[in-house]
């Protein structure tokens, strides 16, 4: 594969790319699309390219008489502008935060990730500069003829952006920011830059304060001031230690919860925080997510608690709200401590369909996570609940229906 590939995607795509015997001096030589993982004839007059000349790039450069040839896969993950009009390339990073949705994500009509699931993102990928059209799509299409979202971005050279979807598809809010110069890494030696973009549909207007996670009286920052749905704040430079996020009604009259963020595992690192989910609190579905450079989705502990609610005394697993259902259901269960929980769905001969990313849950009864069937068929379905903490490892297993 080509330096600069290091993720693929999708591959619905072939790029055929040139270099000098040395290894040096790449360049493309053929475009071609796929269809149905069969390549399109038709597709050699891609961007209006057609090169069959021996020893000539597209580029009409004469490689002489030695030139190594190789296949690029993906259209995002490429270190060769295919778009002769402009010059240079960006690097984009995706972050899916529409709650109830499992996606697919087109550039330019080819489809450049499947099964893009809630709450996750994609590593920042090299994309040519130019006006880039982007899609999203209900997982279980079959093209972008009918996407939940379009947007066309203008990319620039030499820039980074952050493109994130939010919202809630079963409300019909589903909505893009497009954030450019963001950072990949901190500003400032030893510490952590962050911003905050508020993508909970449900909750409405907030607050956000960045607080001592020792002294609770100790405002470290104030992230965001009577922010609506939508709204994005400026960067923040933090120590690299642990802090406490709280979210409150506007003027911090109510709060509403707050989530223990361990920083310090991101010296010299840059973080989106992304208010999610589909619920009012973190009872039923509200959190916040970070996004690190690489794609990495870290779910911050929830330390909203009440002096007089008692800890359940074992693990628990409730079962799924509602079932039926359709497109989305929340697992609940009860955790005796805080834990890391993985949830894996398998279909009835044990095969395994998706697995959601770990995500650690404080302690406490009812804890609930969101699992998303768009990308299945209806069905009855097998679930198994695997939490990890310190005094030890819990399972439960439970069986829901898919009916569409």
């Amino acid at each position: 594969v080509a330096d600069g590939l290091p993720n693929i995607f999708a591959i619905k795509g072939l790029r055929l790319v040139q270099w000098d015997c040395d290894g040096t001096n790449p360049r493309l030589a053929g475009v071609y699309d796929m269809d149905d993982d069969q390549l399109d004839d038709d597709s050699m007059l891609l961007n209006d390219f057609l090169n069959g000349i021996p020893n000539l790039t597209q580029e009409g450069v004469d490689v002489g008489t030695c030139a190594v040839l190789g296949v690029a896969s993906n259209f995002l993950q490429n270190p060769i502008s295919a778009d002769p009009i402009t010059s240079g390339t960006a690097r984009v990073q995706f972050i899916h935060n529409v709650a109830g949705a499992t996606v697919d994500l087109y550039m330019d009509d080819h489809r450049i990730v499947d099964d893009f699931m809630f709450q996750s993102a994609i590593p920042f990928a090299t994309v040519a500069a130019g006006s880039r059209k982007l899609d999203i799509v209900p997982a279980q299409a079959t093209d972008n003829g009918q996407p939940l979202l379009t947007q066309t971005v203008d990319v620039h050279p030499d820039r980074n952006y952050h493109v994130i979807a939010y919202g809630d598809a079963a409300a019909g809010l589903v909505q893009f920011t497009v954030q450019e110069d963001v950072r990949t890494a901190s500003a400032s030696a030893n510490m952590v830059d962050v911003y905050f973009v508020h993508g909970a549909s449900t909750v409405g207007t907030v607050d956000l304060r960045v607080i001592d996670a020792v002294d609770n009286s100790r405002v470290i920052a104030l992230l965001a001031n009577n922010f609506n749905f939508g709204d994005v704040s400026n960067y923040k430079t933090l120590d690299a230690s642990d802090y406490n996020l709280e979210v409150t009604t506007p003027n911090n009259d109510v709060q509403i919860d707050v989530f223990r963020m361990e920083l310090h595992h991101y010296v010299n690192q840059a973080l989106v925080l992304n208010l999610s989910g589909a619920g009012s609190s973190s009872s039923d579905g509200l959190t916040i997510i970070a996004v690190a450079e690489d794609g990495a989705v870290v779910f911050p502990q929830v330390v909203t608690t009440s002096a007089n609610t008692e800890l359940p005394k074992e693990f628990a697993l409730l079962g799924n709200y509602p079932n039926p259902f359709n497109p989305s259901t929340r697992i609940e269960f009860d955790l005796p401590e805080a834990a890391f929980v993985r949830v894996a769905l398998f279909d009835l001969q044990g095969r395994n369909l998706m697995t959601l990313p770990v995500r650690k849950v404080d302690a406490g009864a009812s804890r609930s996570i969101e699992l998303d069937a768009s990308g299945l068929a209806s069905g009855s379905y097998f679930y198994r609940v695997v939490a990890t903490g310190n005094a030890g490892q819990w399972t439960g297993t439970g069986q829901l229906v898919v009916i569409k």
